[in-house]
């Protein structure tokens, strides 16, 4: 806050250097500060406490679903709130209601490394798959023909 308000930087130079590559990121709007997201054109930043305050409120609230971690993380930037321990935080929160730890659901797939589909141009593999059938109704479709290029998606 001190840098984009009056150009001040730390003393030391490697957290001086952190903070002009960061400061872009950041803008102060009335004494507030602010950082860019990705989902939302502005979040607006807080502390630790008050973003407890918020983590429990879309998990538990009103409106809370007792979603995991990844979830509540970006429901909360979707409130447009931040603070950088965000993640750590929201796990932290996670791992301390025993309703989150019963009702979640157990994996059945063990997991497993991905394998990527190679496609060297587009249009070289296809992928085809029928929809359907429809609710019939006069005039309307009763099966969808589905196509996907790989090489694009």
């Amino acid at each position: 806050m001190d840098y984009l308000q009056h150009d001040i930087l730390p003393d030391d130079h490697a957290e001086a250097q952190k903070t002009r590559i960061r400061a872009p990121q950041y803008a102060m709007v009335k004494g507030t500060l602010y950082r860019k997201g990705y989902t939302a054109p502005w979040l607006k930043c807080i502390d630790g406490t008050t973003g407890k305050l918020a983590q429990k409120e879309a998990h538990v609230g009103s409106a809370g679903a007792h979603k995991g971690a990844r979830a509540l993380t970006g429901r909360i930037l979707r409130m447009g709130l931040y603070w950088p321990d965000i993640h750590q935080d929201v796990l932290e929160l996670i791992r301390t209601f025993l309703e989150c730890k019963t009702i979640s659901p157990i994996q059945a797939v063990l997991p497993s490394n991905l394998t990527s589909i190679v496609s060297h141009w587009p249009f070289y593999q296809w992928g085809i798959d029928i929809v359907g059938p429809f609710p019939e109704a006069p005039g309307k479709v009763k099966l969808l023909i589905v196509t996907v290029d790989y090489f694009t998606k």
